[in-house]
């Protein structure tokens, strides 16, 4: 073999070196030289790249989370104390959010924060994560699906009765529907499963906007869809309509259902005092 290193060299010399100097952690034998220039340009042109990315990344990231912060500002209680809101969930909320561009997705998650530092606790890491999962089609889906929501023996429930009813297919609430916000994790669907509760008083009273309708019974039927843990949380901040006709349809549904063995007893107006602040 001529000691030339320009003379050209065979694959297999070329493979029976590189494989005995991988002993020795390789070998710049000259035939590799030009291989290894061009790899190291390649490698620096790789590091530059990834730079910029980062880079812009960081700017992305940055501005997201400034702008829900600068939205969060008027959301803010007097008495709002940021110190009370842990370093944990400071550092999950910021890791989630910062990816979020959307101004309506903002908005939602402005007011998670403000509602935090307003009300520690009010607001769990768990529906932070679920939110992050969430884009503004979901959120449409779930302040729809709420304006079917009543306060009922002081929880926010939904009363989602017969999917088939026309109450529920003209609004827009489907099968379809109900298993996305399972998926989502923002409801409890159980298809054909429906959930009953024990009254803890009688008569038992439910409110949708400022009206009452108290009825005296064992066990109330609620339906087949419940809110999640999240669902709860994120209701605070949904801002539904209201459903024209719903009122009258669970009025009639409690008289005449054999699933809820009931009566009606009572019926207030409250004027203009809602208990439904999701509902507006």
């Amino acid at each position: 073999m001529s000691d030339n290193p320009l003379v050209p060299i065979s694959e297999t010399a070329k493979t029976l070196i590189e494989e005995i100097s991988k002993g020795i952690g390789g070998i710049a034998a000259p035939y590799q030289t030009k291989r290894m220039a061009k790899a190291e340009i390649e490698a620096e042109d790789i590091r530059a790249r990834a730079k910029r990315r980062r880079e812009k990344e960081d700017l992305y990231h940055q501005k997201n989370m400034e702008d829900i912060i600068i939205k969060a500002i008027p959301h803010f209680d007097e008495n709002a104390k940021s110190e009370n809101v842990s370093d944990d969930w400071r550092t999950n909320f910021f890791d989630k959010c910062k990816n979020i561009s959307d101004k309506d997705m903002q908005d939602i998650w402005s007011q998670i924060l403000a509602g935090e530092a307003n009300n520690t606790g009010s607001y769990s890491n768990g529906t932070v994560n679920v939110l992050s999962n969430l884009d503004g089609e979901d959120a449409k889906l779930f302040t729809k699906f709420n304006s079917f929501t009543w306060l009922v023996h002081a929880f926010p429930i939904p009363l989602i009765f017969d999917i088939n009813a026309d109450i529920y297919r003209q609004n827009g609430i489907t099968e379809e529907i109900l298993t996305i916000l399972d998926e989502i994790r923002l409801v409890n669907y159980g298809g054909i499963i429906r959930t009953q509760i024990t009254p803890a008083w009688n008569p038992i009273s439910i409110f949708y906007e400022n009206k009452e309708i108290q009825i005296e019974c064992s066990q109330f039927d609620v339906g087949i869809a419940t809110l999640t843990r999240a669902g709860k949380q994120l209701l605070s901040i949904c801002r539904s309509s209201r459903i024209e006709g719903i009122y009258e349809y669970v009025k009639h549904y409690v008289n005449k259902n054999e699933s809820m063995p009931g009566k009606i007893v009572g019926e207030l107006d409250r004027g203009d005092h809602s208990l439904c602040p999701w509902i507006s």
